[in-house]
């Protein structure tokens, strides 16, 4: 009997491209490895039991894209992976391969290696400081970032509008406030942090966009209809 697969895996080498032409050191993988269960249960111990309420074992498996540095970690049963979750994963490596820096000059060896270098200054960051929750400013600040980046590039190639950044900006901030992310941030002010950074991204790309629309209607001396 031909068993037909209907998850990503089929476009995993797609997808992978698209990972390494964001961070070159990115790997995507399903979280079937040993290590994804592990990093879970290392949570559990970190936070004295308390992520056991914040988030079980099986929605930290099946329903989060997780990165451990060089890898990312995605659900088998997804049937596709969203563009901009590759890019906000990417990111976090990306941000890990900034802490590697502090171990310089070692970490000057190669981008991989200083990755790795910087797993527990990320770790310190995104975890502890300066609380590990409700106010753990490093936990949001990273998060944030990352999703500022995913718009930036979902906006640049089309793949999100402004509305669709919007939407998403109000979810995440809700999401960062919630269990899924151990309380990072208080709701209110989460909310108006993501508000404001995704219309200051809305605003850059619709300025480069008026830019590119002029330069074309100089070239070809042409008027353009504007798009509302």
């Amino acid at each position: 009997m031909e068993i037909k697969v209907s998850t990503w895996l089929i476009n995993r080498f797609k997808y992978q491209k698209i990972a390494k032409s964001i961070e070159p050191i990115s790997l995507i993988e399903t979280k079937l490895k040993w290590y994804w269960s592990a990093l879970y249960w290392i949570g559990v111990i970190f936070t004295l039991g308390l992520l056991i309420f914040a988030m079980s074992h099986r929605k930290f498996m099946n329903e989060f894209a997780t990165t451990l540095i060089t890898r990312q970690g995605y659900p088998p049963s997804w049937k596709t992976l969203s563009i901009r979750v590759i890019i906000h994963e990417c990111r976090h490596t990306t941000q890990a391969v900034f802490f590697g820096w502090l171990l310089f000059p070692i970490s000057w060896i190669n981008r991989r290696l200083r990755g790795w270098l910087g797993l527990p200054f990320f770790t310190l960051f995104y975890f502890v400081l300066p609380f590990p929750i409700y106010f753990a400013a490093g936990r949001f600040y990273l998060e944030l970032d990352a999703d500022k980046k995913s718009w930036r590039e979902c906006l640049k190639s089309g793949v999100k509008t402004p509305n669709q950044i919007r939407e998403h900006a109000k979810r995440r901030a809700e999401r960062l406030s919630s269990g899924d992310y151990f309380w990072a941030w208080p709701k209110s002010l989460s909310l108006r942090s993501y508000k404001r950074a995704a219309e200051i991204i809305i605003e850059e790309y619709s300025y480069q966009l008026a830019k590119k629309i002029k330069n074309i209607e100089d070239d070809f001396n042409v008027k353009l209809p504007k798009i509302n």
